[in-house]
């Protein structure tokens, strides 16, 4: 059976979704064939992970050099004292999470750094990345590579009880660099409620079934803001800057 083949307990399980005015089984089709691309299995990653395993994404590549440690789990809700304990990396614990969250999607394990050099070699398939990472220079990597090879990047980042996220659509919206001064700045040490981490990943799970589905409208050229200790949220216009040194030559 093709990925992209809803069976009868694909209907039941998806129905709640199906039944959604526009959506229905078309839509989820289409979110069975996926190839969705995910770098960094921390707070953001956890969440948007989850979330795109139980609406029915077909293939997760899931990508950290990391292994667990105890201060993970405060923020990082895929990852459990257990595998602490027999000393897991972060994408053998993610993908055997996922896979008992949702037999059917599939899960391509990179536990490497993702760098300019080898991000191609994994990726390549991706129809969608997800930045969940949390240094600048990743940020960077992932979206001059997106811009080059005009993938779509849903970007999130969040510190304490705020976040942003935004969806770049390479040749249609501002890239990350167009915009880097309304990004947030994470500190060298995680300084973040788990839930904050958890909403804007959920958000980039939500982004990334809109550009895999083709429903709704995603976040290209605006960027959501939130800040959860007092539940403020505003919603900016972004726009390309056409001198940009990564996206400007692109029309």
């Amino acid at each position: 059976m093709q990925q992209d083949e809803l069976t009868s307990v694909d209907r039941e399980r998806y129905r709640c979704q199906m039944l959604i005015e526009g959506f229905g089984e078309d839509a989820q089709r289409k979110l069975a064939g996926s190839v969705i691309g995910v770098v960094g299995l921390g707070g953001l990653g956890s969440s948007a992970c989850q979330y795109l395993a139980i609406a029915g994404a077909g293939r997760l590549i899931i990508a950290d050099k990391e292994g667990l440690e105890v201060d993970d789990l405060g923020r990082q809700v895929l990852h459990w004292e257990l595998d602490v304990a027999e000393l897991r990396t972060k994408v053998d614990s993610a993908a055997w999470k996922l896979r008992r969250l949702n037999s059917r999607v599939q899960t391509t394990k990179v536990p490497e750094e993702i760098n300019a050099s080898n991000v191609d070699s994994f990726f390549h398939d991706a129809q969608v990345l997800l930045d969940c990472t949390n240094d600048q220079d990743s940020h960077s990597m992932l979206n001059r590579y997106c811009v080059s090879r005009r993938i779509p990047l849903v970007f999130a980042s969040v510190d304490r009880f705020s976040g942003v996220v935004t969806t770049v659509v390479p040749g249609v919206s501002p890239c990350l660099n167009c915009i880097s001064s309304e990004l947030i700045s994470r500190d060298p040490a995680p300084h973040l409620i788990a839930a904050a981490a958890g909403v804007f990943g959920a958000l980039q799970a939500i982004e990334t079934v809109k550009l895999s589905t083709g429903y709704g409208q995603p976040l290209i050229g605006r960027l959501l803001r939130g800040d959860a200790s007092c539940n403020a949220w505003t919603m900016l216009d972004v726009s390309r800057n056409e001198m940009c040194e990564v996206c400007g030559s692109l029309r």
